[in-house]
This record gives C-alpha cells, sequence and structure tokens, in this order.
C-alpha cells in the first residue's frame, strides 16, 4: 500500500555533529519529509568522556594503574560498563594513540630473602656474587620425576643476586 504513495527513501549516514541516521522520503505527489534519527554507539566502544580522561590524565604523567583509579573515582565506566582496570587503560592509549610519559613500572620478581640466599649460594659456591647476576637454585625432595613417579615434588627457586663490593 505504501508503495502506492512513496516515490524513493534514502538513507545516509551522519556523523557530524553528532551521530545519526538520516532517512529522506520522497513522495509521489513531489514533496519531500526528512527525518534524522539518533544511531547509539556501538555497544561496547570506550565513552568519549573516557578516553578524554585517559589523554588528559596521560600528559600528567601518571602511570596506568593510577589512572584506572581516578577513572573509577570519577564514576567512568569502560565501554563494557565495567571498572576500570591498568590493562583496560592501556588498551585505549595504544587504539587511541595515546602516549604515556609515566615512568615504566617494573616490580621486583624477587623477595629480598631469596636475594640473600642466592648471595650465601654465591659464597657456599666459591663465586662471585657480582659474576652471578641471576642464579636458579633448584633441588628435588625426594626422587624426581619420571613415569613411574610423576608425582615426586621438586622445587625450584629462580634468585636474583646483586653485586657486591669486594
Amino acid at each position: 500500500m505504501l508503495r502506492l504513495v512513496i516515490e524513493a527513501i534514502s538513507i545516509t549516514p551522519v556523523d557530524v555533529p553528532q551521530r545519526a541516521t538520516r532517512a529522506r522520503i520522497a513522495w509521489k505527489s513531489g514533496s519531500v519529509t526528512d527525518l534524522l534519527v539518533d544511531r547509539p554507539e556501538h555497544g561496547r566502544l570506550t565513552p568519549q568522556l573516557a578516553r578524554q580522561r585517559v589523554r588528559e590524565l596521560s600528559r600528567l604523567g601518571l602511570p596506568d594503574a593510577q589512572i584506572a583509579d581516578r577513572l573509577n573515582v570519577e564514576g567512568l565506566q569502560t565501554g563494557a560498563k565495567r571498572p576500570w582496570k591498568a590493562w583496560a587503560v592501556a588498551r585505549v592509549r595504544t587504539r587511541e594513540r595515546i602516549a604515556s610519559s609515566a615512568p615504566r613500572e617494573r616490580p621486583s620478581l624477587v623477595p629480598d630473602q631469596m636475594n640473600r640466599a642466592g648471595t650465601q649460594r654465591a659464597v657456599q659456591l666459591a663465586i662471585s656474587a657480582s659474576v652471578c647476576t641471576s642464579c636458579a637454585v633448584g633441588f628435588d625432595k625426594g626422587a624426581p620425576p619420571s613415569a613411574a613417579n610423576p608425582t615426586a615434588p621438586t622445587t625450584t627457586s629462580f634468585v636474583s643476586v646483586q653485586a657486591t663490593a669486594s
């Protein structure tokens, strides 16, 4: 029935000044009706305000974990409607090509007591701690694992030895 009164319909996307779709209906009578219908943002797209805050906080030199904390305090969520984590901030920075001026945090992977144990091991082996920058000290408790005994306990400790002045 509508084909009797509609000549043509054209649909075009519009992104500026807002994300919308323009529908133009040409009636057989010669008149034209223009409609502008808002299009929702992509379901998991990071909100524009959050992307802007990541950009601003990165310029201040904050690391990703602190940026995530600030975004959570401000009540902003990710595109998936979740709280911010450091990895999510890093992903937004990568996608939006936002440089980070924060110094890279490299947490120590080895506790201090293991460093002392490594130094003691270097002394026991009569080697200089400055030569041994990273040692793997392994020892077995009981029989080594084998096809006959695959559940035999084995422990390997990795220690990092810092150079000491001699």
